[in-house]
């Protein structure tokens, strides 16, 4: 009988200690950063991203003598990561951390008509924090994935706007170009 008392004890305190509330989106970007600055104190951000139930996300960042950092974070905290003997040449730097959170640019993205017809739920799939290369500077964006395009939310200014959702529309050369509209 003590032995299961004993059993029972140990087993409630590591259910105690084990984390039940999951890392937000942001939360989950710092923890990419701490990662990649651990491996190179040079590293820069460029990109995350995640699907709506965020149970995690994945993390671009520029690292040293032309490598790439790529780590993933899973919402509980577990970071993994591995260094690509290769530069990402499809973004900007980004200077995390950046003003609007994931939850602000859902509840923009809501209140801008993006929405499921269920109360308070925004329409989108995936989501990517990123400064695209594009014939115009732009600042971050949060790039959303909905049922209507992509719809891009600026992180500085909150301003929600569509993408360009096909090439046809774009101006830009290459198939796989996402277009930043003029009004951003």
């Amino acid at each position: 009988m003590k032995k299961l008392l004993v059993l029972i004890s140990t087993t409630l305190m590591l259910l105690s200690c084990t984390p039940t509330e999951k890392l937000s989106f942001n939360e989950m970007v710092a923890l990419s950063q701490e990662e990649a600055l651990s491996i190179t104190p040079l590293a820069n951000f460029y990109e995350s991203s995640a699907t709506k139930n965020e149970n995690g996300i994945k993390s671009v960042f520029q690292g040293v003598e032309n490598s790439t950092i790529l780590v993933a974070v899973i919402a509980t905290g577990e970071v993994t990561s591995e260094v690509v003997d290769s530069p990402f040449l499809d973004d900007l730097v980004i200077q995390l951390p950046v003003r609007i959170t994931l939850e602000e640019a859902e509840q923009l993205l809501l209140d801008a008509g993006y929405g499921t017809g269920v109360e308070g739920v925004a329409d989108w799939s995936i989501v990517v924090l990123r400064r695209p290369l594009g014939p115009e500077e732009t600042p971050a964006l949060y790039i959303f994935t909905t049922s209507k395009g992509y719809v891009n939310v600026n992180t500085i200014t909150g301003v929600v706007s569509p993408a360009y959702d096909t090439v046809d529309d774009c101006p830009c050369a290459w198939s796989d170009c996402l277009c930043i509209t003029d009004n951003q």
